[in-house]
């Protein structure tokens, strides 16, 4: 980034102008970032071994790609136009980039972008920065990604939570890690069809249910080293089957328990909904801002466990966990963290495009799953790096770094950037990035 000199320009105005002096015609100042980021990320050694392609080198089509969300271009003929005649891109990347590139490497079937992935996330583990910490968790959870089209692979009818109603869409099971520090995204999969189970062939798998692909999730994370201090899911994973898996993998759980579900208490078998409905039993947290009870109790099928009820604006919730001798306080401010999943999913389908692709083929849409993630790690690793942007809204941090112009002008042939005031550490990152070691060298 040494081609990239920040300087402080109409004082009165309080603007900061960005001179690039090579890029005259780059309007995507922030872009660089990215590829930073993957260059700190030694993510070039991420792709050792894999499929040499001809042509078009791998890291520019799959940056390329990756800055769909950030640029908001969410077509591949829209990424090509944004990074036409784009030279601070073709600086980075050596080359520009056409639509069919993308189309053909995104259904390349050599390729394996699973074990891309698989990589990926074992990467986060080698540094201090990005490895798990004591107090982080993971959370499973999944969502819909709404599509219509009939010959697309793995739609079928579901359940969207979040409009109430059936809709046809791909069932999408995610695996995400949040500590006070950061947080990113982890390994995924697809829900296949349900109904008659077939034979696995070699050409097709055999469908299996959400219970078993979050537990082949967290085998998978187990392997790549990350041991969280519990394992967030709501309601719909609190199966007894699931619960003895974690069990055996020792690992805790709090979790949030339906209305109608069976407890023993004191010998007596209740559910869920006549506990919440014990007035007498509730206090108030000052901490919690909400009136809560614990109790002890039997979860049939599985064992001891304890239950803290909540009422909070009228709403009463009972949340489990096998942490028998943890602060009922503490268990109900660690299931509220699990709120952040459905931050990421709101986040990755209206900015980074998660659900926004015309892929027909399995592969076509793994591939596309596997760079949304990627796009949301960057960005992740990016708001980790950079001074005052961890507490930075997603939005806030894209009108800062990749949607920044505000004025434009010419000075003895160099284009000038003018950004608002509110972007004043952009001068910062420019000069931290230069400073900053590569990853391979500080793990």
């Amino acid at each position: 980034m040494g081609n990239i000199i920040a300087q402080r320009r109409q004082k009165s105005k309080g603007h900061i102008g960005v001179q690039l002096r090579l890029f005259e015609h780059s309007l995507n100042a922030g872009l660089c970032l990215l590829f930073e980021v993957w260059r700190w990320w030694d993510g070039q050694n991420l792709l050792s071994g894999l499929l040499e392609k001809k042509g078009k080198p791998i890291p520019s089509l799959l940056l390329a790609y990756a800055a769909r969300g950030p640029l908001g271009a969410f077509t591949q003929t829209r990424i090509a136009e944004t990074l036409e005649d784009d030279q601070l891109f073709e600086h980075y990347a050596g080359v520009s980039v056409k639509p069919y590139d993308l189309s053909r490497f995104l259904n390349d079937v050599r390729f394996p972008f699973e074990v891309f992935w698989k990589r990926a996330v074992a990467k986060l583990g080698t540094h201090k920065l990005t490895r798990c910490r004591p107090n982080g968790v993971l959370i499973v959870d999944d969502s819909a990604l709404i599509k219509t089209g009939r010959k697309m692979a793995e739609v079928r009818k579901l359940f969207d939570h979040s409009k109430k109603q059936f809709a046809r869409g791909i069932s999408y099971v995610q695996l995400y890690y949040l500590d006070r520090a950061k947080q990113y995204p982890l390994f995924f999969e697809l829900h296949s069809k349900r109904g008659r189970r077939p034979k696995a062939k070699p050409h097709r798998t055999a469908p299996i249910g959400k219970i078993r692909i979050a537990l082949r999730l967290l085998d998978q994370a187990i392997a790549a080293g990350i041991r969280p201090k519990a394992v967030l899911f709501d309601a719909w994973f609190l199966g007894t089957a699931f619960l003895k898996e974690l069990h055996k993998l020792r690992l805790p759980f709090v979790s949030r328990l339906s209305s109608n579900r069976n407890l023993i208490v004191n010998g007596r078998t209740v559910k869920t909904k006549r506990l919440l409905k014990q007035k007498q039993r509730y206090r108030y947290s000052r901490s919690l801002k909400a009136r809560w009870f614990a109790l002890p109790a039997i979860l049939p099928g599985y064992g001891p466990v304890l239950v803290v009820c909540l009422k909070h604006k009228r709403r009463k919730t009972a949340i489990v966990s096998n942490l028998l001798s943890a602060d009922p306080c503490a268990l109900v401010e660690l299931y509220r963290q699990r709120w952040a999943i459905e931050t990421f999913f709101k986040e990755a389908k209206q900015v980074f495009g998660l659900d926004k692709f015309q892929n027909r083929k399995r592969h076509g849409i793994l591939a596309h799953l596997v760079l949304t993630n990627l796009s949301c790690l960057l960005v992740a690793l990016l708001k980790l790096l950079l001074p005052g942007a961890r507490s930075m809204k997603l939005k806030m941090l894209f009108r800062s770094l990749f949607r920044i112009v505000a004025d434009l002008t010419f000075q003895n042939g160099t284009l000038i950037i003018i950004i608002g005031k509110t972007r004043r550490w952009f001068a910062k990152t420019v000069s931290f990035f230069n400073d900053l070691q590569p990853l391979a060298s500080t793990a």
